[in-house]
């Protein structure tokens, strides 16, 4: 998971651990309506980009929940860390 999130060209803010086995990263979405966050992140991200990748489709919505950093994980009382950090979302490199 880090060789992908190190070689995908996308504007990530944000990667974290899921306390287990997963790597979850934020992607920036400057998106000013529901309708273009719509598009932007569902369709042409998830859709067209992501998904054949292999990345998990159901979390392409913005009501899915992400792994928080610092947040213990109640089913396992792992730690869910912060790995990496640019609030400007540049592409990790």
């Amino acid at each position: 998971q880090l060789a992908f999130w190190s070689q995908v060209q996308l504007p990530v803010v944000v990667l974290v651990t899921s306390g287990g086995k997963s790597i979850h990263g934020w992607i920036a979405a400057n998106c000013a309506t529901e309708d273009q966050l719509t598009e932007q992140i569902e369709e042409r991200l998830f859709d067209r980009i992501l998904k054949p990748m292999g990345v998990d489709g159901s979390c392409k919505n913005e009501a899915r929940l992400s792994r928080l950093p610092g947040a213990i994980r109640s089913d396992t009382g792992n730690l869910q860390q912060l790995l990496y950090l640019n609030p400007k979302g540049r592409s990790v490199t």
